[in-house]
């Protein structure tokens, strides 16, 4: 109970800046703002921080979020070999299968309640449900019998 105050308290005082690389580990891990150690090198792959103050670490579980404290935040949707892109200031995520969005900083902005769901483009995205996802080569099929769409959180409301 001692120990895990103290990693509690540790990881609590962090505040990571920037990734570094240990290569004779060939791993990753974060250097506090101060240049003083944050996490050890324990990532496959550490992304930069948003300017939101959350980093796309990869691991032997794959792609998460954290913040600058180290906290898992959440897995994003898989694009390209990597995490989702932001678009429209939004980014995919996966949770319990489902898929929702998420902004810059990392707070959850529409859940995960979709199958599928395409980015949003000039205020809108597809989403489906009932969904199945074919796999051809390198690529996935994603097939939905419902589809709808949804608005962007920040499209302001049309008045009549």
């Amino acid at each position: 109970m001692a120990a895990s105050l103290m990693v509690a308290m540790a990881t609590a005082a962090l505040n990571l800046c920037a990734p570094f690389h240990d290569e004779a580990k060939d791993r990753y891990g974060y250097l506090q703002c101060d240049g003083s150690p944050g996490l050890p090198a324990q990532y496959r792959v550490a992304d930069d921080f948003t300017a939101g103050g959350i980093a796309a670490v990869l691991d032997a579980t794959g792609w998460y979020y954290i913040d600058r404290q180290g906290r898992f935040l959440l897995r994003p949707m898989i694009y390209d070999n990597g995490p989702d892109y932001f678009v429209e200031g939004l980014s995919r995520f996966i949770q319990d299968g489902k898929t929702g969005f998420f902004d810059e900083a990392g707070q959850v902005v529409i859940p995960a309640t979709y199958d599928f769901a395409y980015p949003f483009k000039d205020g809108v995205a597809e989403v489906g449900q009932r969904c199945t996802t074919t796999r051809q080569h390198e690529h996935s099929i994603v097939s939905c019998q419902a589809w709808s769409t949804i608005k962007h959180p920040a499209t302001p409301a049309t008045s009549r």
